[in-house]
């Protein structure tokens, strides 16, 4: 896949600027040069211009500057005729590394300035920037396998802060794009349809007036727009934009200071529990949360006995189960025949509010009944040793 993308790129870059029409023009002179000398050199000299192909070779040859020696033209015409090839070829080639050498160097700059068009697909895109993010890039190392990891950043960051960024984390393969993440033409830019994931933060790097979850919602319906099946994941700011950005296809949410209350009120009346919490979100240190995938030979078993295979296994405490909740749609409820029981249905639920298409996110059950049936989705949520 890599190979193909390089070879495409390639290919993109001849029909750039002049490079198809300069590389015509090389094309075109040793033609017609080889024509010329073949005209001129079959036949008057043994085993040398015996064939048309011999004469574009030389022309070849000649034009790159390469001059292996193998056939020289002895007639006037011929020398003539390689003469105009010789000063020609070395101006039009020339040219020609010039040209793609100038169009590598515009593309680099553009791509420092957050301009050019990202060619990674799978990648993992974070739109916005303040105070957490550092911390987000740190957590995604943590985390992932950074071979694997490819992020595009898209703010209003100056291009120095850019540069410092991307340096301070260059374990990471990190690309930029510079513009409003609002903007459906920025988010092409970070090719967005091709995307795994685009996480939606609080814009600390613009100097919009717009209220940071407006511009969360905004992005969301756009993303949803290019890419339906997109997973995105929104960090917003109020309680109160949670249901709009339900609405919009959000595939999960996080609020800021959400358990604020809880971890200040568990300091006083159950102390030691903030300090868990910490202890197990805290990828720098030993033993925290992790999530690993269930063995195809456990599926079926229950809970109990999975817990007992981890703590054999020594992989960490089983806590709890999680899966994907897929959402169910009006149309699995209802028949395919249109009735009116059906309409009548399919009304009242939009009466109240209620879009079955919207309920996405992650089903989590922590410490459920020994006898819960695992199922092919669910996947363990363990309190384990860090391997990164």
């Amino acid at each position: 896949m890599k190979i193909l993308q390089k070879i495409g790129s390639g290919l993109r870059i001849l029909t750039e600027g002049m490079v198809h029409k300069v590389f015509l023009a090389i094309f075109t002179v040793m033609t017609l040069g080889a024509v010329v000398v073949y005209y001129f050199e079959n036949g008057q000299s043994a085993h040398h211009f015996e064939s048309m192909y011999d004469s574009i070779w030389w022309a070849l040859v000649t034009m790159t500057t390469v001059g292996y020696g193998d056939m020289v033209p002895v007639t006037i015409g011929g020398r003539i005729a390689g003469a105009f090839i010789m000063f020609s070829g070395v101006a039009l080639v020339s040219m020609f590394t010039a040209t793609i050498s100038s169009i590598y160097v515009a593309r680099k700059i553009r791509e420092g300035k957050g301009l050019e068009k990202i060619n990674y697909e799978g990648h993992i895109i974070i739109c916005g920037w303040n105070e957490y993010s550092e911390s987000l890039l740190e957590s995604l190392l943590s985390l992932s396998d950074a071979d694997n990891l490819r992020i595009v950043l898209i703010n209003e960051l100056s291009e120095d802060d850019i540069n410092n960024i991307i340096f301070k984390h260059k374990e990471l393969k990190i690309k930029y794009v510079r513009g409003d993440f609002t903007s459906e033409t920025v988010l092409d830019l970070a090719n967005a349809r091709d995307a795994a994931t685009v996480l939606i933060t609080p814009d600390n790097s613009t100097l919009s007036t717009s209220e940071p979850d407006e511009r969360t919602l905004h992005t969301t319906l756009t993303l949803k727009a290019m890419n339906p099946s997109l997973k995105v994941y929104a960090h917003i700011l109020h309680q109160a934009s949670k249901g709009h950005l339900r609405r919009a296809g959000v595939d999960d949410i996080i609020i800021r200071d959400e358990f604020t209350g809880f971890f200040l009120a568990s300091h006083v009346a159950n102390p030691g529990i903030p300090q868990t919490f910490s202890e197990l979100l805290n990828y720098n240190v030993r033993m925290n949360l992790q999530r690993i995938e269930i063995p195809v030979n456990k599926v079926g078993i229950t809970f109990g006995d999975l817990s007992d295979y981890f703590n054999e296994s020594g992989d960490g405490i089983l806590i709890g189960i999680t899966s994907e909740r897929k959402p169910v749609k009006i149309s699995d409820v209802l028949t395919s025949d249109a009735s009116s029981l059906d309409q009548f249905i399919e009304r009242k639920f939009a009466e109240s509010g209620i879009n079955l298409e919207n309920e996405k996110g992650h089903r989590v059950e922590i410490n459920p009944p020994n006898n819960l049936i695992i199922r092919s989705n669910d996947v363990a949520l363990i309190i384990g040793e860090n391997q990164n």
